[in-house]
């Protein structure tokens, strides 16, 4: 009777997958994966350089560049300006209690 209901109903569970199937073949995540490289590759290329560092400058042999010195000079002040007014340590703090 009820004993072999439940016999009948485990048995038809034991080759059941445990996990949900993939939502999508190896070939479908592929050339998702390759459509998103492509249009990233695009986004950078069409992206304005951005402004580097001195050091950055240094390593890549554009220290004589004077326009690049000066906005890299700039961007260095306004870091440093920024770590002075925030020092280390003084970040979210509010589940600490000191």
């Amino acid at each position: 009777g009820n004993f072999q209901m439940k016999k009948e109903i485990i048995k038809a569970q034991v080759f059941k997958p445990t996990v949900a199937p993939p939502s999508m073949s190896l070939e479908e995540f592929a050339e998702r994966e390759m459509k998103d490289a492509v249009e990233r590759e695009k986004r950078e290329k069409e992206a304005p350089e951005t402004v580097s560092r001195y050091s950055q400058l240094l390593e890549q042999g554009k220290e004589d560049e004077f326009d690049l010195v000066d906005k890299a000079t700039m961007k260095d002040r306004e870091w440093d300006d920024w770590k002075e007014d925030h020092p280390k340590g003084s970040g979210n703090k509010a589940n600490k209690r000191f």
